[in-house]
């Protein structure tokens, strides 16, 4: 800590400490073959004891010993209700981060309604004193470029400028995939785009209206899945095409903060025929927006709504 380290990560900060009577835990279900697995057992003696938390409330009072603030984050398992006990309290908050790895498992059949339930619960179920994160790919997951295909752009869009804080995995910035891929020009063409628009996206992270903002989801359905961030009248608005066939979104009246015009700011990097093809940096009507299969774009409307707007972060 004294070398100017940032913080702390505790991977599987979920299964730090067992029941000291090593009971057995009891089984939920046996597969048909009658092998137990690890999953067909409750593990209420191994995961997530209370003694966990005095091992992080040690670790809290440690770097609250240094000047400069350092963070504490929590890798924990199952689902996130359960995670919510790292926070601490409000009176000693332990955790400054605590995420699983149920995002991990969005592949590229993912729906609109799963990715709302998705965000809408877990930013639900942080604590007013904490901060929601989530991690988007590890190294013990399948690549996020071979889990969502062309989807790689829009999940970055929508994880990126969601409130939050995404956890990526080195490489899925350039659409690396799980298998090994030629290394030819068409390829690294597509990492290159790809790489483009995370960096835009990072930049787009620093403005004020992604930092303070609502956030809404003006429309869900299975087949689509938008995000608006916005603060005042300045906004930014995801839309992204889950489904393999195109179509046409009408943003009117779906929410009173979206005004009739936005400028496209980016979209997917595979898409090259599209009605907003040669169109970023131009306003477009929010009443017919044409995505095609697996297409995304991001729009930003109010008045000098510009990327490098920024305000003091809010602490952590």
């Amino acid at each position: 800590m004294e070398e100017d380290v940032d913080g702390f990560n505790v991977v599987a900060a979920s299964h730090l400490v067992e029941n000291s009577y090593l009971f057995n835990e009891p089984v939920l279900t046996l597969n048909k073959a009658k092998n137990l697995q690890y999953e067909n057992i409750d593990h209420i003696f191994t995961i997530d004891q209370h003694e966990n938390l005095d091992l992080f409330a040690e670790w809290k009072k440690i770097i609250n010993n240094f000047s400069k603030k350092k963070i504490l984050i929590a890798e924990v398992s199952g689902s996130f209700p359960k995670g919510r006990m790292y926070y601490g309290n409000e009176t000693f908050p332990l955790a400054t981060l605590v995420y699983n790895s149920e995002f991990t498992q969005i592949n590229e059949n993912v729906t609109g309604t799963k990715l709302r339930w998705y965000f809408a619960s877990s930013i639900d179920d942080v604590p007013s004193y904490g901060w929601p994160a989530w991690m988007i790919g590890s190294k013990t997951k399948p690549r996020l470029g071979s889990r969502v295909g062309d989807l790689l752009d829009g999940i970055h869009m929508i994880v990126m400028l969601a409130k939050g804080t995404p956890i990526t995995y080195s490489g899925d910035e350039f659409g690396i995939s799980s298998l090994p891929n030629e290394d030819n020009v068409q390829m690294s063409m597509k990492r290159e785009s790809h790489l483009s628009i995370f960096r835009k996206l990072l930049e787009l992270r620093n403005h004020y209206v992604i930092i303070y903002g609502i956030q809404q989801y003006p429309i869900v359905t299975d087949q689509v899945f938008s995000l608006l961030r916005c603060h005042d009248s300045k906004g930014f608005l995801v839309a992204v095409n889950l489904s393999n066939d195109p179509i046409t979104l009408d943003f009117t009246g779906t929410s009173p903060r979206l005004p009739s015009k936005a400028t496209l700011v980016l979209q997917s990097g595979h898409f090259v025929n599209s009605s907003l093809s040669n169109k970023e940096q131009q306003k477009v009507s929010l009443n017919n927006i044409y995505l095609g299969p697996k297409h995304a774009a991001l729009f930003s409307f109010g008045p000098s709504v510009n990327v490098r707007d920024k305000k003091k972060r809010p602490k952590m």
